[in-house]
C-alpha cells in the first residue's frame, strides 16, 4: 500500500504542475489571443521583466537579437513573443529563429515563426534571447509584446518596447539628385541645390531613441572641426530649434540666425526620427555661413543635449567625423567620412612603437641576456644590441607619430569642460610617455659599468621608467579607442588579452630561468638543452603574435565602426 502512494505522489507531482500550466507545445489559441487557454486573469502589477533589443531600429531583412530578462534576478518559467505593427496589432511580422542553447519553439499559426515560445517549469533562468529576422519591407514602428510567466501560473501580459523603422530617407538617391553625407546608424545628412544653383534644400535624419538630442552639420576650411560655420538641428523638452553656431578651436559659440541663412524650417520627431529640413541662400553674405558655391569639407556631429530651464545646452559628441576631401555644396556628391590620414599614422607609428618595438625590447632584456652569450655584434652582446636597436625604433616611431597628431590638431588638443575623460587624458598621457623615453634614453646614455657600485641602482630606474611607459602605453591605446569610437569593445578585449597573455609569458620565462636553467645541477644535460631550445623558440612566437596583434589593433582603431 505504502509504494502505491509513493508512486501516486511522485506521478502527481510531475503531472500536476503540466496541467495547471502553459503546455510544453504552445497551442494555437495561445498563439492568438497571446495568454494560454483557461487561466486566471494576468497580473496588474509593474512586470519584473523588460525587453531588450541588441538595435533599437531596424530595416529590412536585418537580424535582431531580443532578450527578455526578469529584474532583480526574478525567474522566468514560460513565455510568448510576438512583433506587431503599431499601427495594426493584429499582424505578426518578422520571423523567430531558435537559439540553439535555449528549448525554445516556434507556434507556426498564420505565419511561418512569426511566434515564439518558450517554457520550461523548472528553469532557474532569469533571461531567454531569440533572434528575429525583420520583414522585407519597412513598416514604420513596431511593438515587442511578450507574456511572461513567473512559477505556475502568474503571469504578465503586454511587457512592451517599441522597435523603430530606421531612416526612411531614400539613400537611392545620393550622388544622383541630391547630395549625401552618411552619418552612421541610418543618420543622413542630405542637400539638393536648385536648379540655378542660387538655393540649396537640406534634410536631416536622425534615427534616435532620445528627446534630447542633437545633429550638427560643420562646414569648414580644414578637416576638423577649427573655423567651423556650424548648423544644429536640436531636440529637448519637447522643443525643436534650428540655429548657427561657429566653432573656434574647441569651443562652440551660439550666434543668431540671419535672414537668408535659414528658411522655411520644418522639424519633426515622428517613430524615432529626428528630422529637420530647410533652405539656405548659397550666398547669404552673413558671417553665420560661408559660399556655399565655394568648397568646404563637411563634418557631422552627433550628441545629447542639456535642458536648462528654457535653454538647450549642447553636451560634447558621442561621435563624429569629417569628409576626407572638399567639395561644394551646389554639386551632387556622395561624401565618404573617413579618419583623416594623419590621425592614421599617429596610430599606427604609436600602436607598433609600443605593442610591439617596445614590448620586444623589454622582453629580451628581461629574459634574453643569455641569448647568444658567446657571440657580439659589434663589440656588444647580441641581446643589447637588440634591446638598443628596438629602443630606438621605439622612439622614433613614437616621434613620427606625435608629430603627426601635432600637426593635425595645428597644436596640442584642448577640449571643452564637458568633454568625456579619455579626450583629456590622451593627450596628456602620450605626452608624459614621449617625456620618460626621452629621459630613459638619456639614462641609457650615462649607463655605469657592470662594476660600478651606481649599477644596481641605475637597473632599478631605468626598469621601472621602461615599465611605466609600457603600461601608460596601455592606457593610451585604450583612450585612443574611445576616442576615435571605433571598435571600442573589440580593442579593449585584444588590450585585456595582452595585458593576460605578458603576464602569463613572463611567468612561464621566470620558471623556465630560475626554476630549472639556473639551477641546472637538478636536471639532466639533455633536459636542459630542450628547454634552452623551447625558450629560444619562444622569442620569434612571441614576436609574431606581437605582430599580428599590433596589426589588428592598429586596423580595427583607423577602420570606423
Amino acid at each position: 500500500m505504502s509504494k502505491i502512494f509513493v508512486c501516486v505522489t511522485i506521478l502527481l507531482t510531475i503531472l500536476v504542475p503540466k496541467a495547471i500550466s502553459w503546455p510544453d507545445k504552445v497551442s494555437e489559441e495561445a498563439c492568438v489571443n497571446k495568454i494560454p487557454p483557461k487561466w486566471p486573469s494576468p497580473q496588474t502589477s509593474q512586470p519584473p521583466y523588460k525587453i531588450l533589443l541588441s538595435d533599437n531600429f531596424y530595416k529590412a531583412n536585418d537580424i535582431i537579437n531580443v532578450t527578455v530578462k526578469g529584474q532583480n534576478s526574478t525567474k522566468l518559467q514560460e513565455l510568448y513573443l510576438v512583433i506587431v505593427s503599431d499601427e495594426k496589432v493584429s499582424q505578426n511580422l518578422g520571423t523567430f529563429d531558435v537559439p540553439f542553447h535555449t528549448d525554445g519553439t516556434l507556434c507556426r499559426n498564420q505565419s511561418k515563426n512569426s511566434y515564439f515560445s518558450y517554457n520550461n517549469s523548472s528553469s532557474n533562468r532569469n533571461f531567454i534571447t531569440t533572434t528575429w529576422k525583420a520583414p522585407e519591407k519597412s513598416f514604420g514602428k513596431l511593438l515587442v509584446i511578450a507574456t511572461v510567466v513567473q512559477g505556475k501560473t502568474k503571469y504578465w501580459m503586454n511587457v512592451n518596447t517599441t522597435l523603430y523603422a530606421a531612416s526612411t530617407t531614400d539613400n537611392d538617391d545620393c550622388g544622383k539628385h541630391k547630395g549625401c553625407l552618411d552619418c552612421e546608424d541610418g543618420c543622413l545628412i542630405s542637400w539638393i541645390p536648385s536648379k540655378d544653383k542660387k538655393t540649396v534644400h537640406f534634410e536631416f535624419s536622425l534615427p534616435t531613441q532620445s528627446e534630447n538630442v542633437y545633429l550638427a552639420l560643420g562646414i569648414s576650411p580644414e578637416p576638423q572641426m577649427d573655423g567651423d560655420h556650424v548648423i544644429e538641428c536640436v531636440q529637448g523638452n519637447s522643443m525643436h530649434i534650428l540655429r548657427t553656431s561657429h566653432n573656434t578651436k574647441h569651443h562652440n559659440q551660439l550666434i543668431p540666425v540671419p535672414p537668408g541663412v535659414i528658411n522655411n524650417p520644418n522639424i519633426s520627431y515622428v517613430d524615432g526620427i529626428l528630422k529637420c529640413k530647410f533652405s539656405s541662400l548659397v550666398n547669404s553674405k552673413t558671417d553665420a555661413l560661408p559660399a556655399l558655391d565655394q568648397a568646404w569639407y563637411l563634418e557631422y556631429a552627433v550628441g545629447n543635449v542639456k535642458v536648462n530651464g528654457k535653454e538647450l545646452v549642447k553636451q560634447f559628441h558621442s561621435r563624429k567625423a569629417a569628409s576626407n576631401s572638399r567639395i561644394k555644396l551646389t554639386e551632387v556628391e556622395v561624401i565618404e567620412n573617413s579618419i583623416p590620414a594623419l590621425v592614421k599614422l599617429h596610430v599606427f607609428m604609436m600602436v607598433l612603437a609600443w605593442l610591439l618595438f617596445n614590448n620586444l625590447a623589454i622582453n629580451i632584456a628581461r629574459n634574453y641576456k643569455d641569448l647568444k652569450p658567446d657571440c657580439t655584434l659589434c663589440g656588444s652582446k647580441i641581446w643589447f644590441q637588440l634591446h638598443r636597436l628596438l629602443i630606438a625604433l621605439t622612439a622614433l616611431f613614437t616621434l613620427i607619430g606625435i608629430i603627426a597628431i601635432f600637426v593635425h590638431v595645428n597644436g596640442f588638443s584642448t577640449f571643452d569642460s564637458s568633454a568625456p575623460g579619455p579626450y583629456t587624458a590622451h593627450p596628456l598621457i602620450g605626452l608624459l610617455i614621449v617625456f620618460l623615453v626621452l629621459v630613459n634614453i638619456f639614462l641609457g646614455l650615462l649607463r655605469p659599468d657592470l662594476k660600478s657600485s651606481d649599477r644596481p641602482f641605475f637597473n632599478i630606474v631605468h626598469r621601472s621608467v621602461g615599465m611605466t611607459c609600457q603600461i601608460l602605453s596601455i592606457a593610451s591605446i585604450c583612450t585612443g579607442a574611445y576616442i576615435l569610437n571605433s571598435y571600442t569593445d573589440l580593442i579593449y578585449g585584444l588590450m585585456i588579452f595582452y595585458v593576460v597573455y605578458m603576464v602569463l609569458l613572463n611567468i612561464m620565462l621566470f620558471i623556465i630561468d630560475n626554476c630549472y636553467l639556473n639551477n641546472n645541477h637538478k636536471c639532466r644535460d639533455d633536459s636542459i638543452n630542450k628547454l634552452r631550445i623551447f625558450k629560444n623558440l619562444l622569442l620569434p612566437i612571441h614576436s609574431i603574435i606581437q605582430l599580428v596583434l599590433a596589426a589588428f589593433v592598429a586596423s580595427y582603431a583607423v577602420a570606423g565602426d
